[in-house]
């Protein structure tokens, strides 16, 4: 699966109302659709590589090896936001961001999206 299509895929999460693949390094979007907010895509990719450091640093704190970290969720007023690494030793340093309506099923959310970092080919 092509960065286009993971996140077409991922918009097609019952729910979803913006998804952007991330490459952590450069903290630059691969490839975006929808519009979760007023954030660009460019933004969403630089506020949440700051995000995934910062849990990176304190799971490793903690003890922890980063390929612990599923995924992290944010809960807001009006929606929640998952982040997900790629993990997989050939695409280290890329990640899925989903903005979903509160209405949406999380754990159904959460294990299509896993699925759809698996599939994915960059």
């Amino acid at each position: 699966m092509t960065p286009r299509q993971a996140v077409a895929e991922a918009m097609a999460i019952d729910g979803a109302q913006g998804a952007v693949l991330v490459d952590y390094y450069a903290r630059m979007p691969l490839a975006s659709a929808g519009a979760a907010s007023d954030a660009t895509p460019k933004v969403i990719a630089t506020m949440d590589t700051d995000v995934l450091r910062a849990k990176l640093d304190a799971i490793r704190a903690f003890g922890y090896g980063a390929d612990a970290l599923e995924d992290i969720v944010v809960t807001l007023t009006d929606r929640i936001d998952v982040i997900l690494p790629v993990a997989n030793r050939d695409r280290q340093g890329v990640f899925l961001h989903l903005t979903l309506d509160r209405r949406a099923d999380l754990a159904m959310s959460r294990a299509r999206l896993r699925n759809i970092a698996r599939s994915l080919m960059i």
